[in-house]
């Protein structure tokens, strides 16, 4: 796969960054050695039996002092330089030093296999050591850390920049090993139970879950309810773990095509048909072409709308992602505060005026406040939701919660009848009954 030229231009920065970072760190080792090392390994003669050994290892010793030393400037030169991310707030020392540390043990193990069981002078075993544990790192984040968002407005997460090392590495290794590991154990069998029910597997490719997106949320639904209600439904993106959700690898899916063609079913965001699909069913949860992905779709296609006003089809499929028992107007605290929310307002082609600007900023990447508790608790005390996106589920929980809405820069107030509105459940189940059936019966020509 070709890296999108963000990603490349992020790689040769984190290249160029990485340089300076090795040549700063060994630098500090070199000289140190060079300057002390005859008084500190003078110390191996002593009779302490301390002293006796860190003059016998007093090469590790220079190494963890100049880690300490290097390791705040490589931080900032990979957040500031190498992905220049000046959106999110610096972590604290101690979760900096958190995640170097690791790389560390890496390099002073290889340190002391050169150094004492090769024989290396320290100056040497030091740079080599340092040249392996960089190429490891390099391999692991090539091939699993760059990643691209399918999702058009999806942000990196909070721990992207200062995941790029040894930690973050082996983190996306062992969960991308997890997940080949799920296919090997699970995947048989759950190809196994669409056989014996006579249905045709799906595939979900285009959102990995978070709670900030009430569409990834729908999204998400959509496949927990599938799997309960007899299907099998799989996820190429991270799941919700509390919901009914397979997630597998583009190896399980390569080996799903194998046996016969499942149904693959895309985000309206997503462009085209990269998994190569012969039975695309496309779920329109916006107006296409909005927020990226195609304007049309082909007759081959079988296309589903979150409603009418984004594609004009019957084929409606909504689901309420709605908690009613944090977003609701029982018992509500005292109205104390009025709010702000962007949002999406870039594609409407408007911007924050001035009447918004010292007001509680509800956002969403990073998403604030946090949580959707802490959101229901926030709207609650709400009175007036000023909002620039006139396309967002949030409009519907700040009325359930009590809040005046008023679009910016209209000054229009919004009510029940400028959003999707309540689902029933029986219109829902007849809507997903529906997708059911034709997505099971959908043979293109």
């Amino acid at each position: 796969m070709t890296a999108s030229p963000r990603s490349a231009l992020e790689r040769t920065r984190y290249l160029v960054v990485s340089g300076w970072n090795i040549l700063f760190g060994y630098g500090l080792f070199a000289a140190a050695v060079l300057l002390f090392g005859h008084s500190l390994s003078a110390l191996e003669a002593s009779n302490v039996p301390v002293l006796s050994l860190l003059g016998r290892g007093y090469y590790l010793l220079v190494s963890w002092i100049g880690w300490a030393i290097a390791v705040p400037q490589a931080a900032l030169a990979t957040r500031r330089v190498a992905y220049r991310d000046e959106t999110l707030p610096s972590p604290p020392i101690s979760r900096v030093y958190e995640l170097y540390l690791p790389a560390q043990v890496v390099g002073s193990v290889l340190l002391w296999a050169a150094v004492g069981l090769l024989g290396f002078p320290p100056v040497a075993g030091g740079f080599a050591a340092i040249i392996i544990a960089v190429v490891l790192s390099y391999i692991a984040q090539t091939y699993v850390g760059f990643r691209v968002p399918l999702v058009v407005g999806e942000v990196r997460p909070a721990a992207y920049a200062s995941d790029y090392n040894v930690v973050g590495s082996l983190r996306a290794l062992r969960k991308a090993f997890g997940a080949v590991l799920h296919d090997v154990f699970f995947l048989p069998s759950a190809l196994a139970l669409a056989r014996r029910r006579g249905t045709v597997p799906y595939v979900f490719s285009g959102a990995s879950y978070h709670h900030a997106s009430a569409g990834v949320r729908a999204w998400h639904r959509i496949i927990h309810e599938m799997n309960e209600r007899g299907m099998v439904a799989f996820s190429l993106d991270d799941v919700n773990p509390d919901w009914n959700e397979r997630r597998i690898t583009r190896i399980g899916y390569r080996v799903m095509r194998a046996l016969g063609d499942p149904i693959v079913v895309y985000p309206e965001v997503v462009t085209g048909n990269p998994l190569g699909s012969k039975r695309v069913v496309r779920f329109v949860a916006n107006t296409p072409g909005y927020l990226g992905g195609d304007t049309e779709y082909p007759d081959t296609e079988l296309v589903f709308a979150w409603m009418r006003r984004y594609y004009d089809t019957d084929r409606i499929l909504r689901v309420d992602t709605i908690e009613r028992d944090l977003f609701n107007s029982r018992a509500l605290p005292e109205k104390d505060v009025d709010c702000a929310y962007l949002g999406k307002a870039e594609f409407r082609g408007v911007e924050e005026s001035p009447q918004t600007f010292g007001m509680t900023h509800i956002t969403r990447f990073p998403h604030w406040p946090p949580t959707r508790k802490q959101l229901a608790e926030l709207l609650r005390r709400t009175r007036v939701l000023y909002t620039y996106d006139d396309c967002t589920m949030l409009l519907d929980e700040a009325l359930l919660c009590g809040c005046d809405v008023i679009l910016l820069p209209e000054g229009r107030r919004l009510t029940e009848a400028d959003t999707a509105g309540h689902l029933t459940q029986e219109e829902y189940d007849a809507q997903l009954a529906r997708f059911i059936d034709e997505t099971q019966h959908h043979r293109p020509e």
